[in-house]
C-alpha cells in the first residue's frame, strides 16, 4: 500500500478563528507563508461539491532533536604549542495538540473555475507582480475546542584548551589553561480549550503563461514541505512530496491580454451551503467566504 500524500501545511499561527477569520476556503493568496492575506477584492462562490469529513478526539504529536558537534585541534611552533577547541549545539522541540473534533473541508477547482477567479482585480494585480503565479486554498483542517502544549530547549556546550609542550626545554610536561562553558534555555506554552481554529491548510498553484494568441492556465498541487496527508491521497513513499508533481488541468484561452478581449465574470451573491463544525449539519449564509 502506498503512503498518504502529504498536502496540508500547518498554519503559521494557531490563533486564526475558523469562523470569521482571515483564512478562508477558496481564497487566492501569494503563497503558503501567508494564507491569511487573501488578494480577492470581490465575493466569490465555491466550486461544488464542497467535501467534508471529521475525526473525533484527534491528537497530533511531533518531536525532534538536532545536534551539532564541531572541533578544532592544531599545533604550531614546532609542536610546542597546541590548541584544542570543541563545541556542541543541541536543540529539542516537542509539540502536542488535542482536539475534540478535526473537521476537513476541501474543494477541487477545475480550470474553468480558476479562469473566472482570475478576472478579480486583486488577483490580476498579484499575477502581474508575482511572475504570473498565485495560489488557491483548496482545503482547511479546523480544530474544534483545541488544546495543546509546545516546548523548546536549547543547549550550548563549549570547551577550549591551550597547551604548551615543555619537552624542548628539558621538562617532560605539557601545561596550559582549559576553559569550559555551557548554556541552556527552555520555553514552554500550553492552552486548554477555546475558539475553533484553522489548524492546517492545503493549496494549489495557479500558473499563467502568455502566448501570441492567448494564454495557458495550469493548476497543480503544491505539497513541498507539507506535513499532513490528504484523507484520500496516496504517493510513492516520498516524504513531504515535491512542488508541482501533477498537472490537473491545462486550458488554452485564445483572447488577447487586454481587458476588452475578455468577459469579466462577477461573483454571484446568494445563498450557499456551509457546515456547522460541531454538529456537521448544514446551514445557509450570505456572501461566502466573508463568514464561515
Amino acid at each position: 500500500m502506498k503512503n498518504p500524500v502529504k498536502t496540508y501545511y500547518l498554519a503559521p499561527k494557531l490563533d486564526w478563528a475558523a469562523v470569521g477569520g482571515p483564512v478562508r476556503l477558496g481564497s487566492i493568496i501569494t503563497g503558503p507563508a501567508r494564507p491569511d492575506l487573501a488578494v480577492d477584492k470581490k465575493p466569490f462562490e465555491l466550486p461544488q461539491p464542497v467535501n467534508y469529513s471529521k475525526l473525533e478526539a484527534w491528537t497530533y504529536e511531533d518531536s525532534g532533536k538536532r545536534k551539532l558537534l564541531a572541533g578544532l585541534f592544531c599545533r604550531f611552533l614546532e609542536a610546542t604549542i597546541g590548541v584544542d577547541f570543541h563545541a556542541k549545539l543541541e536543540r529539542t522541540q516537542t509539540k502536542r495538540y488535542q482536539f475534540d473534533r478535526l473537521v476537513t473541508m476541501s474543494i477541487t477547482p477545475d480550470v474553468e473555475y480558476v479562469k473566472s477567479r482570475l478576472e478579480d482585480d486583486g488577483v490580476r494585480e498579484l499575477l502581474e507582480a508575482n511572475n504570473n503565479k498565485a495560489y488557491i486554498i483548496t482545503g482547511l483542517k479546523i480544530a474544534c475546542n483545541p488544546s495543546g502544549a509546545t516546548s523548546t530547549s536549547r543547549m550550548t556546550d563549549t570547551r577550549l584548551r591551550v597547551g604548551a609542550n615543555l619537552a624542548a626545554a628539558g621538562v617532560p610536561l605539557t601545561v596550559g589553561p582549559e576553559l569550559e562553558a555551557s548554556h541552556s534555555t527552555e520555553q514552554s506554552t500550553s492552552f486548554v480549550g477555546g475558539t475553533d481554529i484553522i489548524f492546517a491548510f492545503e493549496i494549489q498553484k495557479i500558473r499563467v503563461k502568455w502566448y501570441k494568441n492567448g494564454r495557458a492556465v495550469t493548476v497543480t498541487p503544491r505539497n513541498k514541505g507539507a506535513f499532513m496527508s490528504h484523507p484520500n491521497g496516496e504517493d510513492d513513499g516520498k516524504t513531504g512530496g515535491s512542488e508541482d508533481e501533477l498537472t490537473l488541468e491545462v486550458a488554452e484561452i485564445t483572447s488577447p491580454k487586454v481587458d476588452g478581449g475578455e468577459e469579466v465574470l462577477d461573483a454571484v451573491e446568494g445563498e450557499c451551503q456551509a457546515v456547522n463544525l460541531r454538529s456537521m449539519e448544514p446551514w445557509c449564509y450570505m456572501n461566502y467566504p466573508a463568514d464561515l
